[in-house]
């Protein structure tokens, strides 16, 4: 099992997005969350990769945030870390309720996240 804890701004689906010239691009906000958190988990995992995982997040938010509306966020950074190939992968997500922090301070997520043999 690794165990993961990262601190800072996270970045919800909701703000994944922009459009130029038509086109829809990930935004450098959304881009730079999902590499912190990667190189949280690349971090803890010692390179190892795994063929299916599960995970079990639990985060900290401010009350603005819905909490349900970072799991494929942190689906994308488990993959970009390279301990899977695709986030399809992830065969058993489980979130824990949010805890609420006040305005300002900043957001933490832990990942439990185990091999599935």
């Amino acid at each position: 099992m690794i165990a993961v804890k990262w601190t800072g701004k996270a970045v919800s689906v909701n703000k994944w997005h922009m459009v130029r010239a038509g086109r829809i691009y990930a935004s450098n906000e959304y881009k730079q969350f999902i590499e912190s958190l990667a190189w949280a988990i690349k971090g803890e995992s010692g390179c190892r990769v795994y063929r299916k995982i599960s995970l079990i997040i639990h985060v900290t938010l401010n009350n603005r945030m819905d909490h349900h509306n970072l799991i494929k966020p942190v689906c994308d950074a488990i993959e970009q870390s390279g301990i899977i190939m695709n986030d399809k992968n992830i065969e058993d997500i489980r979130l824990r309720p949010a805890e609420r922090h006040r305005q300002g301070e900043k957001d933490e997520i832990i990942l439990m996240i185990s091999e599935i043999k």
